[in-house]
């Protein structure tokens, strides 16, 4: 088994305005069984523009389909759990191998793409 590891040190940050028509991810619900442990860094966090006490970060596949969320705000080391697809169902319901992830952060009602 292959461990990886994956620090989010570079940050572009494109948003929505609450102003425009947005549809704001919900956090994941759910376990496949089946997951991939990122590492969000103390210096990753605190360089986003969270302001909302609720803010949380999304992982997406390239379906925009929310695979794993976590929320951010404080200063410490945190951690997302990126879920992938379980093969005991018959619908996708988690990452598929090699798909490429997409991050997200809803503060309030705002949306940024994270583009590490």
């Amino acid at each position: 088994m292959k461990k990886q590891i994956l620090f989010l040190t570079t940050l572009f940050l494109s948003f929505c305005l609450s102003a425009q028509v947005c549809d704001l991810p919900e956090p994941y619900v759910g376990n496949t069984g089946i997951n991939m442990t990122i590492l969000l860094q103390p210096s990753f966090v605190q360089s986003l523009p969270i302001s909302d006490t609720d803010a949380y970060i999304v992982a997406l596949n390239q379906n925009n389909m929310v695979i794993g969320s976590s929320e951010l705000y404080s200063d410490d080391l945190t951690s997302i759990a990126v879920w992938g697809d379980d093969t005991f169902t018959e619908y996708i319901d988690g990452a598929v191998e090699n798909e490429l992830i997409s991050f997200q952060l809803v503060d309030g009602g705002y949306l940024y793409e994270v583009t590490p």
